[in-house]
């Protein structure tokens, strides 16, 4: 029997399919729908703190003709990382001029790097279903450390998400220009790309039986993209860490674990430790190694292999950089996370060339959706609160609380101006430069000392700082606020509380 020209059987898997895939992009926009609700919710509770608002002051000040200088706390930023391809985002800012689009480009970054996902797994050959699977599982993230739920908003690393993707993309493609742009683009995210490039490249091309491993010339182009590019990256930051000042967050070589100092057996732990996301992959790469053609499965171990020391060189970095091995969130996924998924894709792909008929089967298709669903509806479950989209909840929020105190502000002056502020307090004032309260009262020791162990130039420093700020919004139930509270107001400030009895206060200088 035959309906509309086709089998029966074959009618029956396509409407099976389509069931599949209605139920997986329900599933999709009630996730994203989920993030942005979220997200709102964290920002109008002062969730988020001073990395985002730092990114954001430093495009802003770049977009309104300010130059690279971020502010007195990470001063030139290019100083601190060299985040030249993030700076494409600044015209975003000079539209929405405000810091929440920061949390939007991140969830953008997700939703954008799940597409190019779907695409590089068509191109690999994989059915619709599986491709639109695999987007999910990568879109998901955006719920992790490493998207909204990140406290520090944003993380210029993010950006090279898809564009690593993008760079795979290039290679299945064989398309050269759109190659090299991307890992031009991908090395001056950030200036320890130069290092994670030297695998990003041989594993591109490995994973896309590209012909570029075969062309003289394609690889004296790339090798030129990349020294280039790394040359630039290595100059700016060169060039502008010449000009800081103890800027915050720089690290210095003093600052760093020794190789002699790192505990080695915690990064093999690491990756092998049952039911984490590196040993879930590494037995599920093997697993469809087992399944697939005799043909590729060197060019699959190579891909394993090259993978596998990916994975160990950077939590070795980890070691070096943070003194363990998982290291920070936003510099660990958005390196691992593209290139496993990447990977990953070749592997489901030659495993599916070689036994179609096994993932073809609906039972196969509804462990791999099932198991996607439980995974996005699980997310959903967890997070899922009615005050995230209640109007009254934002209307009393902290945030709002905090906006209050801005009809209590001196005028705006020159770009060189600032507010000092605990680190999750700037969001209602981001028009304006900021300084984290804790890098004047630390001076760079990772705590706050006694005042009387500052030598003679830092207390000089420290009254500088706090005589050149605008105004000061501070909590005064923190140690690091009632510290400044009592510098300010030996100083002669005056302060203002809000009218909720929050704790919140803000300080103008006498003058005001």
């Amino acid at each position: 029997m035959r309906i509309l020209g086709i089998s029966k059987t074959e009618f029956v898997k396509s409407k099976v399919n389509i069931l599949f895939l209605k139920t997986l992009i329900f599933g999709d926009v009630l996730a994203l729908i989920l993030a942005i609700s979220r997200f709102n919710y964290q920002w109008h509770s002062l969730y988020y703190t001073n990395d985002g608002f730092t990114v954001y002051s430093f495009l802003r000040n770049f977009i309104n003709g300010f130059g690279t200088y971020e502010g007195p706390d990470a001063q030139y930023l290019l100083g601190v990382h060299s985040f030249i391809t993030p700076l494409l985002l600044s015209p975003i800012i000079y539209i929405f001029k405000t810091p929440y689009v920061m949390g939007i480009i991140v969830i953008s970054i997700y939703l954008i790097s799940a597409y190019l996902i779907s695409i590089l797994s068509r191109n690999h050959g994989l059915p619709r279903i599986y491709s639109y699977i695999l987007g999910s599982m990568f879109f998901i993230q955006v719920f992790s450390d490493n998207g909204i739920d990140s406290k520090w908003l944003f993380q210029a690393d993010l950006v090279v998400i898809p564009l690593i993707i993008s760079l795979f993309i290039a290679a299945k493609n064989n398309n050269r220009e759109y190659f090299l742009l991307s890992l031009f683009l991908i090395i001056l995210t950030k200036e320890e790309f130069i290092l994670w490039s030297l695998f990003l490249v041989p594993l591109s091309l490995l994973s896309s039986n590209s012909r570029f491993l075969l062309n003289i010339k394609d690889l004296l182009r790339i090798f030129f993209v990349y020294s280039f590019s790394s040359f630039v990256s290595i100059f700016t930051l060169i060039f502008y860490r010449s000009m800081n000042y103890r800027a915050n967050g720089a690290r210095e070589l003093s600052d760093m674990t020794s190789i002699a100092d790192i505990n080695y057996a915690s990064i093999i732990q690491h990756v092998f430790y049952p039911f984490t996301y590196l040993f879930v992959w590494i037995l599920f790469s093997l697993g469809l190694l087992l399944i697939s053609n005799p043909n590729h499965k060197k060019n699959l171990i190579l891909c394993l292999v090259l993978a596998i020391f990916l994975i160990l060189i950077r939590l070795l970095v980890n070691s070096v950089v943070y003194g363990h091995a998982s290291g920070a969130s936003w510099s660990t996924l958005s390196i691992l996370s593209p290139a496993l998924i990447c990977t990953s894709i070749h592997f489901i792909s030659a495993s599916y060339n070689f036994n179609s008929v096994l993932f073809q089967r609906s039972i196969t298709k509804l462990i791999f959706i099932g198991f996607t669903l439980t995974l996005i509806f699980g997310i959903i479950f967890k997070h899922a609160d009615f005050k995230m989209i209640s109007y009254q909840t934002s209307k009393t929020s902290n945030y709002s609380i905090l906006k209050n105190f801005k009809k209590y502000l001196p005028d705006q002056k020159p770009n060189n101006e600032y507010f000092l502020s605990e680190m999750n307090l700037m969001a209602p004032f981001m028009s304006r430069s900021h300084l984290n309260i804790w890098t004047p009262l630390t001076q760079g020791r990772g705590q706050i000392p006694n005042m009387n162990d500052f030598t003679q130039s830092e207390k000089k420093r420290l009254d500088t700082l706090v005589d050149n700020a605008s105004f000061a919004v501070l909590n005064k139930n923190l140690d690091a606020s009632i510290k400044m509270a009592e510098i300010l107001i030996k100083s002669n400030w005056r302060s203002i509380e809000d009218e909720s009895g929050k704790g919140y206060i803000l300080f103008l200088p006498k003058s005001n």
